[in-house]
């Protein structure tokens, strides 16, 4: 499997549960590419501020990690992003393919 030559970041987003991170594995290793799990990102910053979940993290905390990512994007690709609110985080940085997972919550 080849990411297309215009991108330089696949990035993958949307609700919890869609498969997001199971996609982004499973394209790591048929790509090559290194993968951002942002998520896992938000509950390892929450643990370590002594909090019960991410959903504690400050709006600044979430704000930070939203700033490494665009950084890493932006300087650092190629690679594989995934999580929540990418769509968002990511928007207006070229040369980024936006995959959003979709699913039903009674499949969730």
């Amino acid at each position: 499997m080849r990411v297309p030559n215009v991108t330089n970041t696949v990035e993958i987003y949307d609700l919890s549960c869609t498969g997001k991170t199971s996609l982004a594995a499973r394209l790591a290793s048929l790509t090559g590419l290194r993968v951002r799990h942002c998520g896992k990102l938000v509950v390892e910053r929450a643990q370590g501020f002594g909090l019960a979940s991410g959903d504690e993290l400050s709006a600044e905390q979430h704000g930070a990690i939203d700033t490494e990512t665009q950084q890493l994007v932006s300087k650092d690709p190629p690679m594989i992003v995934e999580g929540r609110f990418l769509d968002q985080v990511l928007y207006g940085i070229g040369r980024v393919l936006f995959v959003r997972l979709t699913c039903e919550l009674a499949i969730r």
